[in-house]
């Protein structure tokens, strides 16, 4: 694999500072984001990693005509969003749910959280109609994440196995990338239908 300079690379999934837990943690946090976006359609891009964070790139493209695509397409995001602290939290192939609702709700899942909290508000204004607002908005949120985590579990063996190879990679180093197309090589990421879990947004 071919490391590139992180200079111009602006992930749009981002964590916090890899030095405040285990590597392997960080990269599979990454690895779940990257490969639900894989399997709800969405390009991927680069990872990067440095002393500051990590972020896997996520390239959104939507082509919204209605606003049932616009609740499609923010549901869809927030499963994205939120696979990665699911990812992070797995272990013998299953999410632990506990272990994923303390990351969403310290560092390592904050800004991720931020975000679905926004899109699940928007969500909630197209659909609430007569119902309760705050209660459409935390029902998305539930369906989400229970969606997101049915993802993670699906393709668990995948992040796992992308995350080794990214830590192979990485070696020792503090700052570095791994380009789309290089990420594309991968077996167990290539393999992956793009859109092939559309049906789960």
């Amino acid at each position: 694999m071919t490391k590139t300079n992180r200079s111009g690379h602006f992930p749009i999934l981002a964590v916090q500072p890899s030095t405040q837990r285990p590597l392997v943690d960080v990269l599979r946090h990454e690895g779940g984001h990257m490969v639900v976006a894989r399997a709800l359609g969405f390009e991927t891009g680069d990872l990067v990693l440095s002393k500051d964070g990590a972020g896997a790139k996520i390239n959104p493209e939507p082509k919204l005509g209605s606003l049932q695509e616009v609740c499609g397409y923010m549901k869809a995001r927030m499963m994205v969003l939120y696979a990665g602290v699911l990812a992070e939290s797995l272990k013998a192939g299953k999410v632990q749910n506990q272990k994923a609702i303390e990351l969403a709700n310290g560092i390592e899942g904050k800004d991720d959280r931020s975000k679905v909290s926004e899109f699940s508000k928007i969500v909630a204004g197209i659909e609430c109609g007569d119902r309760s607002f705050g209660e459409v908005a935390s029902e998305v949120e539930a369906q989400a994440w229970n969606r997101s985590a049915y993802l993670v579990e699906k393709y668990g063996s995948q992040i796992v196995a992308l995350s080794k190879i990214w830590r192979e990679t990485v070696g020792g180093a503090e700052d570095f990338a791994i380009s789309a197309s290089d990420i594309s090589n991968i077996d167990v990421f290539a393999n992956i239908p793009v859109g092939g879990d559309l049906g789960q947004a």
